[in-house]
C-alpha cells in the first residue's frame, strides 16, 4: 500500500514538474488584428539590440558623392551647343539651287556644269558620302521646287520637271513643265510651288539694255488646270520666291529709268506699294521662315542669304543673316559674318538656302562650287 502511494507521488510530482517546464518556456505569438487604431499597440520606444542593428545598417551605406560635390556638380554649367558651318559637299562648278528631301538627301543644280545631283550623309556626321548624278546636260539649272517626289528645275528658258527623284538610281529623263514665251530675253531663276500654283521668277538676259524692258516678271501656272497668268512684272532680276503673310513675295533690283540709276535692292510683294527697302550692297538672293526644332532660337524667324555685290568690289553682304520680320530690315543677327570674307576679301558668295530633315541649314557657294552646312557642335 505504501509502494502505490509513493509511486502516485512521484507521478503527481513529475507531471507538475513538466507543466511548469513546458508554461516558462512555451513562446507565443500574439496576432494584432488590423483596426483603425492599430498604431496603438505598438511600443512607443524600440528594443535597444534591435535600434543598434538598425544603426548599424545605416552607417554601412556607402554614399558615392557628398553633397558638396552634388551641389557643385548641379552649379556646374553644360556644355553649349554653337551654331557651327561647315563643307557638305564640293566638287561643283557653280551651284544656283538646293532642295532637301525627307530622307535626309539633298538635292543640288549646278548651273555650269549643267547637272542635277543627289547628295547622302551615309553616317549622320553632316558631310556628304555618296552622291548620285541624276540629270546632265541642263541649260543653266538653277532654282529647284520638291513637289512630292517630283522635282521642278529653272532653267535658262523653260522649267523642267523631273518624276519620282527621290527614288532615281541614275540619270533621268527631263519633262519640260513650261516653256518661256521668248527664249532670247527671259531667263527663268528660281520656282516656287504654294496650294498648287507653280511660280517661276524670270528676267532679261541683259539687265542694262533699255530696249528689252521690263526686265523680270513672276509667272504662276497652275498645276491642276495648267492656267498661266503674270503675276508681277518690270522688277529687274527678282530672285528669291515665298510665301510672307499669305503673299508671294521675292527679291528684286529697283526698276531701271536709264542706265545708271540707283541699283539699291528691294524686297517686293507682288503688290509695289509694298516694297521695302534693303540696305545696299547686301544682295539678298533666298530666304525661308525656318520652322525646325534644331535652333530653337531662330524658330519662326527668316534666314535670309545675303548674296553680296555681283563684282566683289563691296565688304558687305557675302553672310547668312536671321531677320525676326521681312518687313524690318534695319537691323538683324549675322551669322557667321566671318566664313564668306577674310580681310574683306571674298571667299565665298552664298546663293540659296534650304532645311535639311534634321533641322540644320544648308548653303550654296555659287563662286567655289560648295556646299555649306549650317548645325549645332
Amino acid at each position: 500500500m505504501k509502494k502505490i502511494i509513493f509511486t502516485l507521488l512521484v507521478c503527481l510530482c513529475l507531471g507538475v514538474g513538466l507543466f511548469f517546464y513546458f508554461k516558462i518556456n512555451q513562446q507565443t505569438v500574439e496576432v494584432i488584428a488590423p483596426t483603425k487604431n492599430t498604431a496603438k499597440n505598438f511600443p512607443d520606444t524600440i528594443d535597444a539590440t534591435v535600434q543598434g542593428t538598425l544603426q548599424d545598417q545605416i552607417n554601412a551605406v556607402q554614399v558615392d558623392v557628398s553633397l558638396e560635390e552634388l551641389e557643385q556638380k548641379l552649379d556646374t554649367p553644360q556644355p553649349t551647343l554653337i551654331p557651327t558651318i561647315e563643307v557638305f559637299a564640293s566638287t561643283l562648278h557653280k551651284p544656283l539651287g538646293i532642295a532637301s528631301l525627307p530622307d535626309g538627301r539633298v538635292l543640288v543644280s549646278d548651273a555650269v556644269g549643267g547637272t542635277l545631283t543627289l547628295f547622302k550623309d551615309a553616317d549622320g556626321d553632316f558631310v556628304s558620302d555618296e552622291k548620285i548624278v541624276v540629270a546632265r546636260d541642263l541649260a543653266y539649272p538653277s532654282g529647284i521646287a520638291l513637289v512630292g517626289n517630283d522635282a521642278y528645275v529653272a532653267t535658262s528658258d523653260r522649267v523642267v520637271m523631273f518624276q519620282n527623284v527621290a527614288q532615281a538610281t541614275k540619270t533621268l529623263t527631263p519633262q519640260t513643265a513650261v516653256l518661256l514665251e521668248s527664249k532670247d530675253e527671259n531667263v527663268a531663276h528660281e520656282v516656287f510651288v504654294h496650294d498648287n500654283v507653280l511660280y517661276i521668277s524670270t528676267s532679261s538676259r541683259c539687265n542694262e539694255c533699255v530696249d528689252s524692258l521690263p526686265y523680270g516678271a513672276i509667272l504662276g501656272i497652275n498645276l491642276v488646270t495648267r492656267e498661266q497668268r503674270v503675276v508681277a512684272q518690270g522688277m529687274t532680276s527678282p530672285q528669291g520666291l515665298g510665301v510672307v503673310n499669305g503673299e508671294i513675295s521675292f527679291f528684286t533690283w529697283a526698276p531701271y529709268t536709264h542706265l545708271h540709276e540707283n541699283d539699291s535692292l528691294k524686297f517686293a510683294h507682288h503688290d509695289k506699294d509694298k516694297q521695302v527697302q534693303f540696305k545696299h550692297g547686301l544682295h539678298p538672293t533666298n530666304f525661308l521662315n525656318y520652322n525646325a526644332e534644331l535652333f530653337p532660337e531662330w524658330k519662326g524667324k527668316w534666314v535670309v542669304v545675303l548674296g553680296g555685290s555681283f563684282i566683289e568690289t563691296s565688304p558687305l553682304g557675302y553672310e547668312i543673316g536671321v531677320y525676326d520680320n521681312l518687313n524690318d530690315f534695319a537691323s538683324y543677327e549675322s551669322l557667321f559674318p566671318q566664313s564668306f570674307l577674310r580681310n574683306k576679301q571674298v571667299r565665298a558668295k552664298p546663293h540659296a538656302v534650304a532645311i535639311g530633315a534634321r533641322g540644320e541649314i544648308y548653303i550654296t557657294d555659287s563662286m567655289n562650287g560648295k556646299i555649306f552646312v549650317i548645325t549645332k557642335k
